[in-house]
């Protein structure tokens, strides 16, 4: 996991704005707190399906990482995650658009 996106999670999980896990983020989108869905590469399929259509018009992404380097951010380990604020929602967008820009075709 990129150490800038391992801060950034960290910190917004400190900031108490990090839902972790499949119910938790569900309630999250249900209550519509939620500014961005963070989907880890090893979540099962049935998953990915059910959070894509659960979160409608928020912003969902697949991340280069596996549940396990959670554990290293925040020390749960998760398939999935909502950020409820917008600029951390913003700020880890801006992450993603850079990690993907600087690799290789």
């Amino acid at each position: 996991m990129d150490e800038k996106l391992k801060g950034l999670l960290g910190l917004c999980a400190r900031a108490g704005k990090l839902s972790a896990g499949h119910d938790c983020v569900r309630d999250s989108l249900r209550r519509r707190r939620s500014k961005l869905v963070i989907l880890t590469s090893d979540a099962s399929q049935r998953l990915k399906d059910e959070t894509v259509r659960a979160a409608g018009r928020v912003p969902t992404v697949t991340a280069d990482f596996e549940s396990g380097d959670c554990l290293a951010a925040f020390s749960k380990k998760v398939c999935v995650m909502s950020v409820d604020d917008g600029n951390f929602a913003a700020g880890i967008l801006r992450r993603f658009g850079e990690i993907n820009s600087k690799r290789p075709e």
